[in-house]
């Protein structure tokens, strides 16, 4: 592959206009996140928030809450675990794009969304990824994990 002109540092993994890794570890991502905080939207009325699952590991949720009927939470409400797309090494579950897809699906399916947050690959190897994710479906934060 091409010299990526920073010190001598060699790409071996090369996806153009997504991600490049080079021999010395460091990994450039070239869709940048635009990072939306929590809050309740407007046009649907679904509120958010942001819970950590595993401190110092990446991995947390964001949970979407669609907005209550004029009597409130009458039944029981179905929840959605949402894993964005990207390929275990691109985005985030903050980014304005994710937070809006799920806004909507909460809305439209009147369910609770959850949507998790990860850590990334290549600096955390595909095994460890699902670890991560599955950490966000077991109670108290990947019991399985311990």
């Amino acid at each position: 592959m091409a010299d990526s002109g920073a010190g001598g540092d060699e790409a071996i993994h090369d996806a153009p206009n997504f991600i490049r890794v080079y021999m010395s570890g460091r990994v450039e991502r070239f869709l940048g996140i635009d990072f939306s905080p929590p809050s309740t939207d407007a046009a649907t009325g679904v509120s958010s928030k942001d819970v950590v699952i595993l401190p110092g590991e990446g991995v947390s949720t964001r949970i979407y809450l669609p907005a209550p009927s004029s009597g409130g939470y009458l039944r029981r409400l179905p929840v959605v675990v949402f894993f964005r797309g990207g390929g275990f090494c691109l985005g985030s579950a903050s980014d304005a794009a994710t937070q809006g897809h799920a806004n909507q699906l909460a809305a439209w399916a009147s369910a609770i969304v959850v949507s998790v947050e990860y850590s990334l690959a290549p600096q955390r190897p595909v095994p460890v990824l699902y670890g991560d994710a599955w950490a966000a479906l077991v109670p108290m934060g990947g019991l399985a994990r311990r």
